[in-house]
């Protein structure tokens, strides 16, 4: 069941002594809906925008939730006295002309809340203003809440309550898709976790306080799971609720979130600002390792600084981690960033994906990393139970797949494409969707796909509607594209685009001041306007959703009909890195191209959480993909 009830909505400018007349003020507006709003919960907003605030087109806000509004209210204005409160700033703080803020007060009952659910509403706000670049938000951490009675309302009621705020003010409350589908949303610690992943994080919670109570070193707790499976909602949520615990603040202890990725650190970065963190909770591999040693006068080589151990370091996309060793790095360092990570903190949490490996120098990390997962699975309260059920070890694996809203056909006919090679049969009904609506189409060109893309990034709800592909177009890292073709460019017959970040760095960058470019490089590729027109790859997709993905698969990836099976042409490949032979460090000669190309393409195929539309480069193969969702 749903509701249609619309909440009770009130709103007042909060100039002084507004207080004397609110009580009468509220039954004037509300009417016969007064008691909902003064006898019952609410949620309460509180809006100023200081001369600061201006500046950077932004709003301060406060959301909070309360069960007796007018004592609420007074309680927050008696705090006002307080000089390090917001309470305070918000009295204080004077607009573009110098004069004080008139702030804007929101309230919203409901004949259907619950504390519960004030606290659900209350904490879903609150993420959707730290996700969103013109909130300058007050608050803190949220307070996500687990099954109560009414939830089935919560959605609807949330929605009205949005959209009502959207009218009030349409910048400070966009569109919820567009908040919803950003990079730093997905970042944010207030998410509702599933019960796998609160399971997770009781885990993780136990496996560190085990290791600290008992004073443990050099314990691994190794999470593993697809993309889709919410490894990182999971360690956002963890890692700042053990921040905040009374564990590690009464105990002093020193914790960091560490993701070898730029556009992914600067995500965590954002986040970890807004939430009040100072800049060296969140950090790359590499700026960690040096803070935390000390140099061998005799060899020149960084060793561990036993007064900077960490305690609890997370790591994000471990697989980004240099596990083979770099000369550069092997001479200050021993090769291995995990290994490096773990000798200076007592506790360090992976999260991990096979699938992600996409480049040859990655490929001992399939050993390499299998020691550590078995070395998690030595570890902890109580690893060699010999009842299965009862095993206490440090590792997790997670296997709910939570971005793509697809049928389970769907499902399975993208795990048999990239795990198999086989083209299954897809059932789909006459607008090309499954039975959850989740939409597949074969094009057959690529001007088609684009033009499809674009229209769907221009509709709400799917904005971040983006084109990728697969590496088999040339494209150097921070090099010119040759002269006559201007861009890096991905090149089918006589259609083209820039491969991403083209745009902006031959075209946007050089006309913008230092302002203007961070606030462009917070967000991440797809959420760039201009990235409509690029080609994406899977190194700029990775750890990102998309609405609707747009795939081409370019010619390297070939269909056999007499076999039914898809195979890679490695000399289609654009890119040495990803194909060819790898020597590892036993020895053993392997190709590696048929694994990484099977992982690039479910990178790829993974990444839409609407729909996926997909173009063949190769005949055969499109004509395949045609007849098994079109047959």
């Amino acid at each position: 069941m749903s509701t249609t009830i619309q909440p009770v909505f009130y709103t007042v400018q909060e100039r002084p002594g507004f207080l004397d007349g609110l009580k009468n003020d509220v039954k004037r507006q509300a009417g016969k809906d007064h008691d909902i709003l003064l006898e019952c919960p609410v949620i309460y907003i509180h809006v100023w925008q200081s001369a600061e605030d201006a500046a950077d087109n932004k709003w301060s806000i406060y959301i909070g939730e309360s069960i007796n509004l007018m004592e609420r209210t007074r309680e927050h204005y008696r705090k006002a006295a307080e000089p390090l409160t917001w309470q305070h700033r918000m009295i204080t703080d004077k607009d573009e002309k110098g004069n004080p803020v008139v702030p804007v007060m929101y309230v919203f009952g409901h004949k259907h809340f619950s504390m519960s659910m004030t606290r659900d509403i209350e904490n879903r706000l609150i993420s959707y203003c730290l996700a969103n670049p013109h909130a300058n938000p007050q608050n803190g951490r949220g307070n996500p809440q687990r099954d109560y009675y009414g939830m089935e309302d919560t959605d609807d009621i949330f929605h009205m309550i949005w959209s009502r705020l959207r009218r009030e003010n349409g910048e400070l409350f966009p569109a919820e898709s567009r908040i919803t589908k950003s990079a730093i949303y997905k970042a944010s610690p207030n998410h509702r976790l599933t019960p796998e992943q609160e399971e997770a994080k009781e885990k993780i919670k136990d496996r560190v306080a085990d290791a600290v109570i008992h004073d443990k070193t050099g314990q691994l707790i190794f999470v593993e799971g697809e993309a889709g499976t919410g490894k990182t909602v999971l360690t956002s949520s963890t890692f700042y609720e053990l921040l905040d615990s009374d564990a590690v603040r009464g105990r002093n202890l020193k914790c960091h979130l560490l993701v070898n990725h730029d556009e992914q650190l600067s995500v965590y970065k954002n986040m970890a600002a807004r939430l009040g963190y100072k800049d060296d909770v969140v950090l790359n591999p590499t700026t960690f390792l040096n803070s935390h040693s000390v140099e061998d006068k005799a060899t020149g080589r960084k060793m561990p600084d036993p007064q900077k151990k960490a305690d609890v370091v997370f790591v994000d996309e471990a697989h980004l981690l240099w596990t083979q060793p770099k000369q550069s790095y092997s001479k200050k360092y021993s090769g291995r960033q995990l290994d490096d990570i773990m000798d200076r903190a007592r506790v360090t949490v992976i999260m991990f994906d096979e699938n992600q490996i996409l480049r040859k120098e990655q490929f001992d990390d399939l050993k390499f990393m299998e020691k550590k997962r078995l070395l998690a699975k030595s570890q902890g309260p109580d690893p060699a139970n010999p009842d299965p059920a009862q095993v206490r070890d440090n590792y997790i694996l997670l296997k709910d797949q939570m971005r793509m809203n697809c049928g389970a056909g769907t499902m399975r006919w993208i795990d048999s494409l990239t795990q198999k090679l086989k083209v299954d049969r897809l059932k789909l009904d006459g607008k090309n969707r499954d039975e959850k609506g989740y939409e597949v189409v074969i094009f057959d060109d690529p001007a088609s796909l684009h033009a499809a893309v674009k229209e769907k990034a221009k509709r709400a709800g799917s904005e971040l509607s983006r084109l990728t592909a697969t590496y088999d177009w040339k494209y150097k890292n921070r090099e010119w594209a040759p002269p006559k073709q201007k861009y890096w460019r991905v090149k089918i017959g006589d259609w083209q685009l820039p491969w991403n970040e083209q745009h902006y760095w031959l075209d946007i960058y050089p006309g913008l001041n230092r302002r203007e470019i961070r606030k462009k490089e917070a967000l991440n590729w797809a959420e760039q306007e201009y990235s409509i027109d690029e080609v994406g790859s899977t190194f700029t997709i990775q750890g990102f959703d998309l609405a609707y993905a747009g795939v081409i698969l370019g010619p390297s990836v070939r269909y056999d009909p007499d076999t039914d099976r898809i195979w890679f042409d490695e000399e289609k490949r654009a890119w040495d890195h990803m194909k060819g032979n790898r020597k590892l460090s036993d020895g053993t000669i392997v190709n590696v191209t048929d694994t990484i190309s099977r992982h690039e393409m479910r990178v790829l195929l993974t990444r839409g959480t609407g729909g996926l539309y997909l173009y063949a480069c190769d005949k055969e193969l499109r004509k395949a993909l045609k007849n098994a969702v079109e047959g």
